[in-house]
């Protein structure tokens, strides 16, 4: 996403409200590893109030201190692309603009999601909390998910033996 292509978020904001507000920190995983840490307080053994400490103080410090951005926003009707750096620029990418979406591991080592648009750009954007994002993606347009698409290519095809010897060819 080039910072030529994105506009200020109030000159593009859809009507109504967003169905769903993904955001970069993974507040999920942090509540569970507090529960987990003060649950490991009260085992009374050494190493599990060492390790109850440690989730404790990795989660505190994550929810803290990492900075928080808004990542995507769903509509009923598109998706609301923010930028990188800010959040007060983006991009509206209507349903219909969509080739292909999918949720995946990136380089980094996090989740993003990942758009194909019909004009053959493709849209990265890093978040932690990607599954939220798929969960809801998935229930507007499951038909352009990349995993389906895939399905729906094997299914026409015929099968082919020399297919099925590249794939284990490949492991």
């Amino acid at each position: 996403m080039n910072n030529e292509e994105l506009q200020n978020i109030e000159e593009i904001r859809p009507a109504g409200k967003p169905l769903k507000a993904i955001t970069y920190k993974p507040y999920t995983a942090c509540y569970v590893a507090t529960a987990a840490g003060i649950g490991m307080l009260f085992l009374k053994h050494w190493a599990f109030i060492v390790l109850g400490v440690f989730f404790v103080a990795i989660a505190l410090f994550v929810l803290l201190k990492i900075k928080d951005r808004n990542v995507i926003d769903i509509y009923q009707d598109g998706v609301l692309i923010y930028g990188l750096e800010d959040n007060t620029k983006g991009m509206f990418v209507r349903y219909d603009d969509i080739v292909e979406w999918s949720s995946k591991a990136s380089q980094g080592g996090s989740e993003c999601v990942y758009f194909v648009l019909e004009d053959g750009r493709h849209i990265y954007k890093d978040t932690f909390q990607a599954m939220v994002a798929y969960r809801q993606l998935n229930k507007l347009m499951p038909d352009k998910e990349s995993q389906h698409i895939r399905l729906e290519k094997m299914k026409a095809e015929p099968f082919k033996w020399s297919r099925l010897l590249d794939f284990f060819k490949k492991r």
